[in-house]
């Protein structure tokens, strides 16, 4: 059945001729309720273009048909078709039957399909609308928190924030109030997210710095530095996110202290990353600086930077004296300690503008 209904289904992307009308009867059989097996085995199927037409083509049409239809869609692994399903339930229940319904839907694990129960919801049932983007704005997914957000300052005018502060007072450890507080906070919230930067879970850290960054943003620089040596590489990737937005606040000294003496390679890596994000002139003196140092895979993963940076012809501004002087005074410090290629590029690049 499953490979009949793919060549039946393909001739709907035939050009030459309209096949439409053959592929409409076979979804008209297929529908009826004498042949509701083949149906449920249709939106189950293996083949994904197969059960994803199936159920396109079936929620198109008007009929009884769907009362068996969206329930079988409803269950399926199939993402998207559960969320075809979802957005057509109301065209088989009632408002205490739907109600249950769309409850059901908001605890789906695909994001969509809880933002389309969130918004049915809110269309066919406004009287808990208040109620229930409340409930959304702990949802896990970012994109329902800030759609709830909005709803919540449009319609109750109240601060979502404030309520983020009081599901932490109840539950301490809520991951969802606690991104929606880093989302939403203001500056009274700089010292609980100080604190949290000492949390012993990675994600919470995450949240801290996140938050920090958005509230403070080039003061947080000076607050979230120190965990860029940080044991976890999700907490060493946020303070680096959030220093890059910022890096006229970093100092070149500090982040060579973290390249040359980070505890783990991936902050160190980390911190030669945001050197090179210092401008070319700027940068090689630092980079000279670290690839000459006692650890080799940094070492490594500097020179590989400086070749890179030599190498790009995109960089159209002229060093000033004090950055030629800069590169030289560090070529010759590091000399022994660079490979002859990393060498002849940087003398390469002062001729240039010598």
């Amino acid at each position: 059945m499953a490979e009949s209904l793919e060549i039946i289904l393909h001739l709907n992307s035939l050009s030459r001729h309209n096949h439409s009308d053959t592929v409409s009867r076979v979804i008209d059989l297929l529908l009826g309720v004498q042949n509701d097996a083949f149906l449920r085995s249709a939106v189950v199927s293996t083949d994904r273009a197969v059960r994803r037409q199936v159920v396109r083509l079936g929620l198109e049409k008007p009929g009884d048909h769907l009362r068996r239809l969206i329930p079988y869609g409803l269950k399926s692994d199939d993402a998207i078709v559960r969320l075809n399903c979802c957005r057509c339930l109301s065209l088989i229940h009632g408002d205490d039957s739907l109600l249950a319904a769309l409850d059901g839907m908001t605890k789906d694990r695909f994001m969509p399909i809880r933002r389309e129960a969130f918004r049915q919801k809110a269309e066919h049932f406004p009287d808990t609308a208040d109620e229930m983007w409340k409930y959304a704005l702990l949802d896990q997914h970012s994109s329902i928190r800030e759609l709830a957000c909005w709803h919540v300052r449009n319609t109750s005018h109240a601060a979502p924030n404030a309520y983020y502060r009081n599901a932490l007072q109840e539950n301490p450890e809520s991951l969802s109030a606690l991104e929606g507080l880093s989302e939403t906070g203001d500056e009274s919230d700089i010292e609980y997210f100080k604190q949290l930067l000492t949390h012993s879970l990675p994600s919470r850290r995450c949240i801290a710095v996140q938050g920090l960054v958005r509230v403070g943003k080039e003061a947080s620089v000076r607050m979230i530095l120190p965990y860029l040596r940080d044991e976890s590489p999700s907490v060493v990737r946020a303070v680096c996110k959030g220093v890059i937005s910022n890096l006229s606040a970093v100092s070149d000294d500090e982040l060579v202290a973290v390249a040359m003496h980070g505890e783990s390679l991936f902050s160190r890596n980390t911190a030669v990353r945001l050197l090179a994000d210092l401008g070319k002139w700027r940068c090689l003196p630092n980079l000279l600086k670290v690839a000459s140092g006692e650890d080799a895979g940094t070492s490594k993963f500097a020179q590989q930077i400086i070749r890179r940076t030599c190498s790009n012809n995109r960089v159209f501004t002229t060093p000033s004296q004090d950055n030629k002087e800069m590169i030289a005074h560090a070529l010759a410090k590091a000399r022994n300690s660079l490979s002859p290629e990393i060498v002849c590029l940087v003398e390469t690049e002062l001729k240039r503008f010598g």
